[in-house]
């Protein structure tokens, strides 16, 4: 997965007022449509757009997404967070990962310490063969010291498929 690091769009996208978030919000609904999922706006949220796609029959967690700043796009479920921009250069590869994610084709490994169940890495991942490739990373700074003794879960998002733990 390619995370752009182009801050001279965002300005652009300030400078010039582009925003993208009736296409955002668009996409959004267009992929709880195609999928049966509900999907709210929530009003009030500090960022151009934000909505919770929340736990219901076919999502065991609830999926908020969003766009920020203008033109870049996130998506966060518990323990993972995936964040793209600028929107035009990421739209595609942004919407795939979320879909995919969304009906089990993608699933969230997690890093999570033994000692204070706290996640400080997670993956989005997806099946090639009989192996998962990382597509995307989350990883989050908590202490100075390394972790040495944690979990590791593999999650979905559907209801459908089956959680695993392993132990390290």
């Amino acid at each position: 997965m390619r995370r752009s690091k182009n801050f001279s769009s965002r300005q652009k996208a300030h400078k010039y007022g582009l925003d993208y978030t009736a296409e955002a919000e668009a996409m959004y609904r267009q992929i709880a449509s195609d999928l049966g999922l509900e999907i709210a706006k929530e009003p009030d949220a500090p960022v151009e757009l934000s909505m919770i796609f929340p736990k219901q029959e076919k999502l065991r967690s609830e999926v908020w997404v969003c766009l920020q700043n203008l033109d870049e796009l996130w998506f966060v479920v518990d323990g993972y967070t995936c964040s793209m921009f600028p929107f035009e250069d990421v739209k595609e590869e942004f919407e795939r990962c979320l879909r995919k994610a969304l009906t089990g084709e993608y699933r969230i490994r997690k890093f999570v310490r033994r000692r204070d169940g706290k996640i400080f890495r997670a993956y989005l991942q997806q099946s090639i063969g009989d192996k998962w490739v990382n597509v995307s990373g989350y990883r989050q700074i908590i202490g100075f010291f390394p972790t040495l003794v944690y979990d590791i879960r593999d999650e979905f998002l559907t209801t459908d498929e089956a959680e695993s733990i392993s132990s390290i």
